[in-house]
């Protein structure tokens, strides 16, 4: 609760900053709801020969929108809900069958069971610190749409949170060990998915960087490195969420719902360079209900 109430000021407090100059141009030009940024980490038109704290702080600002003050305001009320008074959601026919077949009864915990904390603890929070001390230490000079995309890869991560735990609050579904009542959907599945959806698009958009700038590319062409990197990205998502099922703690459908809401979540939150126009038509809303907070995603045609 105090971490979220925390964020939830950070961020409205961010929102009410002034944007750097450049930023504000940048907007201006684009307007668009979710702000462009450059694939490369280093951008010689954006508060060139800053101090690094400076393009952090930018890089911050540029990273939020107000559109996103409801869904960390539907974070404070998921965190008050209690779980086992949702909508009851058995298994579906198939998830029986599933289970049986690829579970095992052991009790032993398969590698994907590793916490999702990780996952947020390697991707971001350890880029992040070696940014800071490269540009502190060695000038780097890493530009503030570098920091900006690394922000909002945090911002995928907690946005997926919040979904999860509102389906998990709002809907009891029984693990199959029986051990509680928020089998739907997976967390582990979801988390993993929005990394890998994330750093997927990451390393494509930097491949095509490469390919613009006429720079060829080691051992493989780019679609290999494309073919690469998706491979090992969704490879590993794909054995976390199978391991859920392997060690009794899913159904298929928590894991394919999971995959689906991570990969979802991180698309829309990640910044396409080229695509700002069609992400801008998402808007994700939070509704009152009787049980609780809804949330759900509009699309403007």
């Amino acid at each position: 609760m105090r971490n979220s109430i925390t964020v939830l000021i950070i961020l409205a407090s961010t929102c009410m900053l002034p944007a750097p100059p450049a930023l504000a141009q940048l907007r201006q030009q684009q307007k668009i709801s979710i702000p462009a940024t450059a694939v490369d980490h280093f951008t010689a038109n954006e508060t060139q020969n800053a101090p690094f704290y400076k393009n952090l702080i930018a890089g911050a600002r540029a990273s939020v929108n107000t559109w996103q003050l409801p869904v960390f305001a539907a974070s404070l009320l998921t965190e008050r809900q209690k779980a086992g008074r949702g909508l009851p959601m058995p298994p579906l026919a198939f998830d029986h069958e599933i289970a049986e077949d690829w579970s095992r009864r052991d009790g032993r915990a398969s590698l994907g069971s590793l916490s999702p904390g990780y996952y947020q603890a390697l991707a971001v929070r350890a880029r992040l610190a070696g940014m800071v001390l490269l540009d502190a230490l060695t000038g780097h000079d890493y530009s503030p749409s570098s920091y900006a995309k690394l922000f909002r890869f945090q911002q995928a991560f907690y946005f997926n949170t919040v979904v999860t735990h509102l389906a998990k609050r709002n809907f009891n579904r029984y693990r199959p060990d029986g051990s509680d009542t928020q089998s739907f959907f997976s967390g582990h599945t979801s988390t993993v998915f929005t990394a890998s959806t994330f750093l997927y698009l990451e390393t494509r958009d930097f491949i095509d960087g490469q390919v613009r700038q006429g720079r060829d590319l080691p051992l493989l062409s780019p679609t290999q490195w494309k073919a690469v990197s998706f491979s090992v990205a969704y490879g590993w998502a794909a054995y976390v969420g199978f391991s859920r099922i392997h060690d009794n703690k899913h159904y298929l459908s928590d894991v394919l719902v999971g995959a689906v809401s991570g990969t979802l979540v991180s698309y829309l939150l990640y910044p396409h360079p080229e695509k700002n126009a069609l992400s801008s038509k998402f808007m994700f809303e939070v509704l009152p209900r009787r049980r609780g907070p809804s949330m759900g995603v509009r699309y403007s045609f």
